[in-house]
């Protein structure tokens, strides 16, 4: 799910192509409408407006707001599974793809970057332009930096703990923070790699996300024993003891008050507001405990995507439930999130709405904190 500059909510779904909820109704849009394929996997809106869309064996569509333009192997992309989408300072866009590699489009012509042309990986599951300009890929086989001429390669040779890349975040001072499955996390710095692990304090070596507040503080979750908070100097956790209400961590977000959220496998949605957890369950109002995403819109509610139990959105004093009895195409949701301009798309796609109004919300009045 994205939210577009215009407020407009973008909700992309397996097998039922994207819907457009502009706070009245909702539009859908799959093959029948023109888009390429209705599994829909990765989404973007560009800096003019468009809202590009990623497929899996659909490849690229472009939608200008009035009808979709097509990109697959057919116009020259090089793969048609589109997981990942990136537009740079310059306004030309980076796609990634399941097994072609990295796509460079300048809105006339395809360039293909694959391992011939000296990428790492084929599988590019990430990519981030960094503060000075040069264009980072995550891959199954490493991490590329392209400076707009060559590549330069990164993997355990250089000083990478593990050459399963998932996740590239870039701090506020530069450092580039790579997470991997069952390593811990790797910092670099321009130099050098600097490794952290449960040997170094963390609290899991095996990492799914990484968030940095507005403070300059990471946040790391994990999928086993909660979530880290690391100051630069050295890590704070939270789990079950602290007050956490499950250390299996599917989520996490700052919101526009410096609020934390945690979304936990079975466990609900935790608050942290620097002090203290809040935890919202189904006892309190949600659909189910198994949370497996969470976004803010501009109005400020929060987003709370569930496995398998629905959608529901607080406000901060009621909870809407959105399930397939009020018209949501399926229970399970993949993955929320609002995406700014210029970042790239949804690692995993959603489930999404279709027909949400199509029956009365069931609202869960609570108390404020």
């Amino acid at each position: 799910m994205i939210q577009d500059n215009a407020g407009n909510i973008w909700i992309s779904t397996w097998e039922a192509g994207v819907s457009r909820y502009d706070g009245r109704s909702f539009t859908h849009y799959t093959t029948r409408q023109g888009l390429s394929n209705d599994n829909v996997w990765s989404m973007l809106e560009d800096s003019k407006g468009n809202i590009w869309f990623g497929t899996i064996s659909g490849g690229l569509n472009k939608y200008d707001g009035r009808s979709f333009t097509h990109y697959t192997t057919q116009e020259g992309m090089s793969d048609n599974d589109v997981i990942s989408i990136m537009e740079d300072k310059k306004g030309n866009f980076w796609f990634g793809t399941a097994k072609g590699g990295v796509n460079k489009y300048d809105g006339k012509s395809f360039i293909h970057y694959t391992t011939a042309q000296g990428l790492v990986g084929n599988q590019v599951r990430s990519i981030i332009q960094d503060i000075y300009g040069n264009i980072w890929f995550g891959t199954d086989n490493g991490m590329s930096k392209f400076d707009g001429t060559s590549f330069s390669n990164y993997t355990t040779d250089q000083g990478l703990t593990n050459n399963n890349i998932w996740c590239i975040v870039e701090d506020k001072n530069g450092n580039l923070w790579i997470s991997s499955w069952g390593n811990g996390i790797d910092k670099y710095d321009g130099k050098s790699f600097m490794h952290y692990s449960s040997a170094e304090g963390l609290s899991s070596d095996n990492v799914w996300k990484i968030l940095e507040d507005k403070d300059g503080n990471l946040w790391i979750s994990t999928i086993d024993k909660g979530v880290n908070k690391f100051d630069g100097k050295s890590f704070t956790y939270f789990d079950i003891e602290q007050g956490l209400s499950n250390n299996v961590i599917h989520s996490i977000l700052e919101d526009k008050s410096g609020n934390i959220w945690i979304g936990t496998d079975g466990g609900g949605v935790n608050k942290y507001d620097g002090g203290s957890f809040s935890h919202y369950h189904h006892t309190q109002g949600l659909t189910g405990g198994n949370i497996s995403c969470t976004m803010e819109d501009k109005n400020g509610n929060i987003w709370i995507g569930t496995n398998e139990q629905g959608l529901n959105k607080y406000n901060g004093n009621t909870i809407l439930q959105y399930t397939v009895s009020q018209g949501l195409s399926s229970n399970n949701l993949l993955q929320l999130r609002k995406i700014l301009r210029g970042t790239y798309g949804l690692p995993h796609g959603v489930v999404g709405l279709i027909n949400m109004m199509a029956n009365p919300l069931r609202t869960i009045q609570l108390p404020r904190d």
